[in-house]
């Protein structure tokens, strides 16, 4: 959340880890985009060389063109099956069985979540951010009488003198380094010890408060004591920006009840600001919480929002408060709005998965990777029959990170929808939900109020091509391009928080038609109807200006959803029907259930609604321009301008652009005015160079194997014809660095997850793709953790081994007593007859399950260390510890994850080794050639060496349900789905022809018409 103060990590090649912008960012991959580049695997384009601090790169994530990925989770679909494009069905390429597929209108089986029952993914942060190990909860909480809005005291009045020059400084977080911009996220922010930004306190007598922010979604870089209750703060600007201060959340201890203690926001961004009508920040007590279960509420007195000092440059606002703390020694919150963290979200995603009911008819998926490795969700809402004919809805939520309220309002219109109200259903039988609840997950974590970590507003960049800076919206994108392709969109709703205009009301987009004009303002005016007391339809907006052509609502607008919207909810409350008080939680959560209703009377076939609306709006656009009611005349010739002042959205041209990691190159794209060149040769330079920019915004259609031709990025379909809310369908990206250390293609084979796709993008004139050998991948492994990095589970390894060797001989040498022990041991079967070849296979088989099975625990410890380099976690770091943390988190079966199909394939190879040897020597070696007993000694290793290959499969099942869904990365989103039992995993991974994925040691080539993880998350 808060930079702390180390420095900027070093920026490999290819920026993010190498592989674009969006994913996680690892030194492997950038040493997997050198090697692929080397086989012209990027388009049969060069790859641009980006300087230090700047990154490149795209990323492709699974995405979803609608209802195919809808598949109901008791079909017999294995849950990583992905559908094929459109593209790919007219192309002529062969598609699943509808067996496989599943009916249309489905949703599929919940798998980009851990289980109900298992550990949340913990997010991911920038490695500038300091994180304290406490989790922050707070409870849900009513007031139960309106909480007025207090009295404007106007700017006026502004505090004596205040600074740090004046003060002492009791909390003070290192802001990250001027100019810098994201390299790498990682669980737990910042390596090694934190640090002490707070002023240690004197004794008990001192009652200097002890401020902290972070924790998620927390802001507050600087605390100031200027008097001895009175203090001096200042926000963190959005990560990697200079702008942006608005969102504070922070902790303060250390309380005193009687005085009364004054807190000055001394960097507030805004020139206008609804504190400066009547708006109280939010408070919460936890002691108030534990003993009296009193949650957020509002307080303050004499609030005051002005200008800063007139010398200041840029001018800063100052919001400045006073309150009295409940309780002495109590922890205490102050906040913007009512905080819902991305934790927040995942625990409601996991209740969700964790209920038989509403997890029937809503199916949970990734929509793609965020610049840190954070999840960007997808939900598919729909009931199992009748998809054919059912229209779409699309929603999102939180493109702003401070504007929590949007995710209030998203969770009420989930709740709603997936409850067992007669309307509910009815909402799932005729509609096709997509909703995204979160798509700015980085912002949200680190507690930014506008941008992402791409230093950027997230809702001016829909029309942008840049995939890997802007990952979330240019997916949000793709996918609803592939839902037009399939059926009619009927309403795209966008959840925001608005900072200077009370009440709820929507942003549309006024054009078309006299009659399309009335139409878009018919949907706003329902809902004022519908929510009276919160809903202003006068305060709605349907000017597109120029400043907002990147804006969600004008973005799919454009793309054909006639009902695309933004709506706004104010921070502060509401001024109609009476009432002039705050919103409360559940105010903003009324408004998803309001949203529903009203979405229903905007579809009723009954058309008088419709039609008593559509006069409506006729009438108060003839008053606003001073025209007679029923006076005739066409909307077409009036401009939106005289229908309307332009719209009071933020204005977010310091966000507007290229990201911040891209500020450096001199892109000819976007220069506003360019100079007169001076000779042909700089025009022809620049054409080049404008040509080598517009590719970038193009990605390849398969045609053939050897033939691309280039449309729109967005249309399109992504290399590996994956599609948004869809999945890679196997194992996870452990494969190199699992191979490296365990020395073998055995968790090479973990690593490669396929994706559903056309040929090789290989062109026919290079030599193909080849995937590193394990020797290449250890000199990285060297490279990244040192030369210790080889041995990671070395110690359970050696422990299974020594144990496993021990139970095996104990095995045989019981067997060998009791056959001594027989009567008429001494007559011997001859050695070659086939008896005692299936007595000896016999005894062995039972000795090596025995050891199996006690060494299988030390084996999944063994796999799980090694699976930890992924995403570089430390949560097996020693043997003990990795028993009591399976123990905790699994419970016995833990241990014994993937025992059955590694019991299957040693018992299968042994059998066909010993079997084929057998044949092999008395058929066909004759004993009569002098070499024969020489030859029939080698005849065991050649028949082991076949069966092992024959039997490879339950070695791969194995090791990939060792680490499914442990907790790591590894074994998670993106990199593998969650298998809910070995067969799952194994017929899988045989409908993809995947069963020999890692086989080979040195000769890897990547066949054609297969995609790995790897590239789809990071190739673009």
């Amino acid at each position: 959340m808060q930079p702390s103060g180390c420095s900027t990590a070093r920026v490999v090649e290819g920026g993010l880890g190498g592989f674009g912008g969006g994913w996680v960012p690892d030194p492997y991959d950038s040493f997997m985009r050198s090697h692929l580049r080397y086989y012209g695997y990027f388009r049969g384009e060069p790859w641009p060389r980006w300087g230090p601090g700047q990154k490149a790169g795209g990323q492709k994530s699974p995405m979803s063109p609608g209802i195919p990925s809808e598949q109901h989770p008791t079909e017999a679909t294995a849950p990583g099956l992905l559908e094929p494009a459109p593209s790919a069905q007219r192309r002529g390429t062969p598609l699943p069985s509808a067996r496989h597929r599943g009916s249309p209108g489905e949703p599929r089986a919940l798998f980009a979540l851990p289980s109900a029952w298992g550990p949340l993914p913990a997010p991911r942060w920038p490695i500038e951010c300091e994180v304290i190990e406490e989790t922050i909860e707070h409870i849900e909480w009513v007031p139960p009488e309106p909480e007025p809005f207090c009295q404007p005291t106007g700017p006026h009045w502004a505090p004596a003198t205040l600074g740090e020059e004046h003060g002492t400084v009791v909390y003070h977080l290192s802001p990250a380094p001027q100019g810098s911009c994201f390299t790498r996220a990682r669980i737990g922010g910042a390596p090694g010890p934190l640090s002490s930004p707070a002023a240690p306190l004197e004794g008990p007598q001192d009652t200097t408060l002890l401020f902290e922010s972070r924790f998620e979604s927390g802001n507050l870089q600087k605390a100031v004591k200027v008097g001895p209750y009175e203090y001096v703060l200042m926000l963190r600007p959005d990560l990697y920006t200079a702008k942006h201060t608005q969102w504070f959340y922070f902790r303060v201890q250390n309380t005193r009840r009687g005085p009364l203690y004054r807190f000055t926001i001394a960097n507030m961004a805004k020139p206008k600001s609804l504190y400066g009508e009547g708006m109280r920040p939010l408070f919460y007590s936890q002691r108030d919480a534990q003993s009296r279960s009193i949650g957020w509420r509002r307080v303050g007195a004499d609030v005051r929002y002005y200008r800063g000092s007139s010398g200041e440059e840029p001018a800063a606002f100052r919001l400045s408060w006073t309150a009295r703390f409940p309780h002495d020694g109590d922890t205490c919150f102050f906040a913007h709005s009512y905080p819902y963290t991305y934790s927040d979200l995942q625990r409601y995603l996991r209740a969700l998965a964790g209920d038989p009911v509403r997890s029937r008819y809503c199916a949970v998926r990734a929509l793609c990777r965020s610049l840190a490795g954070n999840t960007v969700y997808l939900l598919t809402i729909t009931s199992p029959t009748g998809a054919a004919a059912k229209r779409a809805v699309v929603l999102s939520a939180r493109a702003h990170p401070g504007e929590s309220g949007g995710s209030w309002a998203m969770r009420g219109f989930l709740d709603f929808l997936l409850s067992a109200d007669a309307d509910a259903q009815l909402l799932r039988q005729l509609f096709v939900f997509k909703v995204v609840p979160m798509l700015n997950p980085d912002g949200v974590v680190v507690g930014n109020s506008r941008c992402s970590l791409a230093g950027r507003d997230l809702n001016r960049a829909y029309g942008t091509a840049l995939c890997s800076s802007f990952p979330g919206v240019w997916h949000l994108r793709a996918m609803v391009e592939r839902v037009l392709a399939e059926r009619e969109v009927v309403l795209y709703c966008d959840f925001h928080g608005h900072s200077r205009k009370n009440n709820v009301f929507m942003y549309g987009c006024d054009g078309g038609g006299a009659g399309l004009r009335l139409c878009q303002r018919i949907f706003p005016l329902m809902l004022s109807k519908n929510a009276p007391d919160k809903f202003s339809f006068p305060s709605c907006k349907f000017k597109v200006q120029k400043s907002k052509a990147g804006t969600g609502r004008v973005v799919m607008w454009r793309m054909g959803v006639s009902n695309s919207y933004t709506m706004e909810a104010a921070f502060g409350g509401s001024t109609l029907g009476g009432r002039s008080s705050h919103f409360t939680v559940e105010d903003l959560k009324s408004l998803g259930y309001h949203l529903c209703d009203t979405l229903l009377d905007f579809c009723d076939p009954d058309p008088a609604k419709f039609q008593q609306c559509l006069s409506e709006v006729d009438a108060l656009l003839r008053q606003w321009l001073g025209r007679e009611p029923g006076s005739g005349g066409s909307w077409s010739d009036v401009s939106p301008s005289e229908l309307e002042s332009s719209t009071s959205g933020s204005d977010s041209s310091v966000s507007n652009g290229s990201p911040a990691h891209l500020r450096g190159l001199a892109w000819p794209l976007e220069q506003g005015r360019r100079k007169r060149l001076r000779s042909r040769r700089v025009r022809n330079a620049l054409r080049r160079t404008n040509a080598v920019y517009q590719s970038r915004a193009s990605v390849p259609v398969r045609l053939g194997p050897s033939r691309t031709c280039r449309q729109p990025a967005l249309p399109s379909t992504p290399r590996g014809g994956s599609v948004a809310g869809e999945e890679p369908r196997a194992g996870s990206s452990m494969t190199f660095p699992s191979a490296a250390r365990a020395g073998a293609g055995r968790h090479a084979a973990m690593g490669r997850s396929q994706l559903d796709g056309g040929t090789s993008a290989v062109s026919h004139r290079r030599p193909p793709l080849s995937i590193p050998h394990p020797g290449v991948t250890a000199k990285h492994i060297v490279k990244v953790d040192g030369r210790a990095g080889l041995f990671k589970g070395l110690t359970p390894r050696l422990c299974s081994s020594a144990i496993g060797t021990v139970v095996h001989g104990k095995v045989l040498q019981r067997y060998q007593e009791a056959e001594q022990a027989e009567p008429g041991a001494s007559k011997k079967e001859p050695v070659s007859s086939l008896e005692q070849v299936l007595k000896e296979t016999s005894r062995e088989m039972v000795a090596r399950s025995a050891a199996t099975l006690i060494t299988h625990p030390f084996h999944v410890i063994t796999l799980r260390c090694m699976v930890q380099f992924i995403g570089r976690e430390t949560k097996y770091s020693g043997t003990l510890s990795a028993f009591a943390t399976i123990y905790r988190e699994e419970g016995v079966l833990g241990f014994f994850a993937g025992l059955i199909p590694r019991l299957l394939g040693d018992i299968l190879s042994l059998w066909l080794c010993n079997m084929l040897a057998y044949l092999i020597n008395t058929y066909a070696l004759e004993n009569g050639v002098s070499t024969m007993a020489e030859m029939k000694s080698y005849s065991q290793a050649v028949t082991g060496f076949f069966a092992s290959m024959l039997t490879y499969p339950f070695v791969l099942v194995s090791n990939l349900m060792a680490v499914n869904n442990c907790g790591l990365a590894g074994g998670l989103l993106p990199y593998a789905p969650t298998y809910s039992s070995w067969l799952d995993c194994w017929s899988q991974l045989h409908r993809e022809g995947n069963m020999s994925r890692g086989n080979s040691l040195f000769f890897r080539k990547v066949p054609a018409g297969k995609r790995y993880v790897w590239e789809e998350r990071r190739f673009r």
